[in-house]
């Protein structure tokens, strides 16, 4: 997968060998529903002899339009880039800035100078809400009416549905932001996970309590609610169950910038320095502060406890649970 980094106002532009079948959207998440987009464009790649261009903006097309609040995101731009790439099929990844210039381009200039003329679209694959042009003055009508007109082959996808709601990065955020890590999971497709590089904690808890891995939290990211989940740990293609806790660890004074910390069950490697992917599976227990390490270390014993009945083989076991991320 070729990954291109471009915006409106350069002098010199990717060469393509091929026109492209172009599907555009802020992708926050590569939910069901996007997944519903990239199915039909790499069809039509297939049918076509067409390039599929993955066609994202950043930042988030909302976060310069006054009227809209700023949003946090499900994933970084690193995690979108590793999930297209697990995905397959896909050959052109293009993270386009979205600044004051493409905010005010008129709909028709975006079009023409950008997706026709700039990436060689043959044929654009666009979600049933999709907008374009200053002011978001551009439709799906109106994309449908300047695809015709320029022989470009149009798809609409119709809405996602899920239990009588619309599948979208909103209502994904709002399950997570309750900690409702299971629905969560059913409308993303995969469990919702936290990825970074681990860092070196205070180190506690390899002397006195369960030996944990850090990982810092973003502000630019959202993220549920402080407490402790049932988790799944990747390590170098091989996944562990494991216990993790979001928030600061008040008990042992973690500060005020929140982390992950992490214990793997059955594991005592050392990980500093690398990058894992954490599955926040089910959310068990607030964040407490107790008044004795002893307090805290028997809790922990209970949390590893309950992981590990969440993974016995009766309940479909780490197999299953790394496939579906629920029982």
């Amino acid at each position: 997968m070729l990954y291109i980094e471009d915006k409106v106002d350069v002098e010199t532009h990717p060469i393509l060998e091929r026109k492209t079948v172009i599907t555009l959207g802020n992708f926050d998440g590569i939910h069901l529903g996007h997944r519903q987009l990239l199915d039909q464009a790499i069809q039509i790649a297939k049918d076509r002899d067409l390039a599929t261009l993955f066609f994202t903006f950043s930042p988030h097309s909302n976060s310069l339009i006054p009227s809209k609040p700023k949003p946090r995101l499900l994933y970084t731009l690193q995690q979108k880039i590793h999930l297209l790439e697990e995905y397959g099929n896909i050959d052109i990844f293009l993270n386009f800035c979205f600044d004051e210039t493409l905010r005010e381009m008129p709909a028709a200039q975006f079009f023409y100078d950008i997706l026709l003329r700039r990436y060689q679209a043959a044929a654009i694959v666009v979600g049933d809400g999709f907008r374009f042009g200053c002011g978001g003055a551009g439709d799906t009508e109106l994309l449908a009416r300047y695809c015709h007109k320029e022989g470009v082959y149009f798809v609409k996808a119709p809405c996602l549905y899920w239990e009588g709601e619309p599948v979208s990065s909103t209502r994904i955020r709002r399950l997570i932001e309750h900690g409702r890590m299971p629905e969560a999971m059913k409308l993303l497709g995969r469990p919702y996970y936290l990825e970074g590089v681990v860092e070196k904690g205070k180190q506690l808890g390899g002397k006195r309590l369960a030996p944990t891995v850090n990982i810092a939290l973003s502000s630019d990211l959202l993220y549920p609610p402080n407490g402790v989940y049932i988790s799944r740990t990747h390590v170098d293609g091989r996944a562990y169950a494991s216990v993790t806790n979001l928030g600061r660890n008040p008990t042992i004074g973690g500060g005020e910038t929140p982390r992950a910390e992490t214990h793997i069950l059955d594991y005592d490697e050392d990980l500093y320095g690398k990058c894992l992917c954490v599955d926040l599976l089910e959310y068990t227990r607030p964040e407490i502060q107790f008044d004795t390490l002893d307090e805290l270390k028997s809790q922990i014993t209970k949390d590893i406890e309950n992981t590990r009945r969440y993974f016995e083989p009766e309940q479909g076991g780490l197999d299953h649970h790394a496939l579906h991320g629920t029982k």
